[in-house]
């Protein structure tokens, strides 16, 4: 078994200490899940939050003592993620940056020099495409 099979933490697991507010910059996703909390693509064209936008919002976190994550959809499937990965690390100190996601989709290094793993939620939804490059890019 990968060790990081045994690290992963199911849906319901606690995260003792976890204060989380999360920066959906887009609702799009590679996927179509029936349950989707956030409708994405299941209604209309997703929209994707401007690099302005998404500065503005970080900027005012200041000082926010917990978890700012990154949210979506799929958020690594914004077409400017590098640039707001690079917006984030300006902003936020790295043992509060998160990422929910369940793809890399060819961001695994601005991914690894960006978010805390400890401080992210990664779902790869049985894809696994999706799980051989969490463990080649981002095995943390």
């Amino acid at each position: 078994m990968h060790p990081a099979i045994l690290k992963m933490k199911g849906p319901g697991d606690r995260r003792a200490g976890w204060l989380v507010l999360q920066v959906m910059i887009t609702r799009a996703c590679s996927e179509s899940c029936f349950g989707c909390t956030q409708g994405s693509n299941l209604a209309g064209k997703p929209a994707m939050m401007t690099l302005d936008e998404f500065e503005t919002a970080v900027k005012s976190l200041d000082g926010f003592p917990g978890v700012v994550g990154l949210f979506g959809g799929q958020p690594t499937l914004h077409p400017k993620f590098p640039e707001i990965c690079e917006v984030f690390r300006a902003h936020v100190p790295r043992e509060n940056r998160g990422l929910w996601t369940n793809a890399l989709n060819g961001h695994g290094a601005v991914c690894r020099d960006t978010f805390n793993p400890e401080r992210s939620n990664i779902n790869v939804h049985t894809r696994q495409a999706n799980y051989d490059e969490f463990a080649r890019d981002w095995p943390e």
